[in-house]
């Protein structure tokens, strides 16, 4: 899913390019900023001496992969239940096994004790299915990175995680 917010870019120094470029005029701009409900952007006169600004801002997207399918429902929030997963960094380098120790982790799905990216990445998981994620800096660790320094700034992560057990 992408979501995003829209809002336009107009300017008089730019009425002419614009119009050339992309075949538009200011009378389509003008009609343009009214249905999208810009207040006051084409007042009498026209769109002359304002400004509107086009951007296209798009939500950092988790890439989700099935390596293997599962069975039975599909989890929810408030779920618990077992998972095993590896969590690395883009290079390879390996920053948490839970089969190394042989210790599932424990959770309830949805309830904000891990990652964002990972949070939403297992949703709608069966039992048995194994996934891979690749969350990006702004659903892991951010800017930051993590406090001790294992996981840099500005990190992509990739995550293979199985649903080993749902109670």
């Amino acid at each position: 899913m992408i979501l995003g917010r829209l809002a336009l870019q107009w300017s008089p120094e730019r009425a002419d390019s614009l119009a050339m470029a992309r075949s538009i005029r200011k009378p389509v701009l003008c009609a343009m900023s009214m249905v999208i409900g810009v207040a006051g952007l084409c007042a009498q006169g026209g769109c002359r001496d304002r400004e509107l600004r086009v951007s296209y801002e798009r939500e950092p997207e988790i890439q989700m992969s099935v390596v293997r399918p599962g069975t039975g429902a599909p989890i929810v929030d408030g779920k618990r239940i077992e998972l095993h997963y590896t969590m690395s960094l883009e290079d390879g380098t390996t920053l948490i096994d839970t089969r190394a120790n042989n210790q599932a982790h424990r959770m309830y799905v949805g309830d904000g004790t891990v990652i964002k990216g990972f949070d939403d990445g297992i949703r709608g998981m069966q039992l048995g299915e194994i996934r891979r994620l690749v969350i990006p800096p702004e659903l892991g660790y951010g800017r930051a990175g993590y406090a001790d320094g294992t996981v840099p700034a500005n990190a992509k992560l990739v995550i293979e995680v199985e649903l080993t057990a749902v109670n």
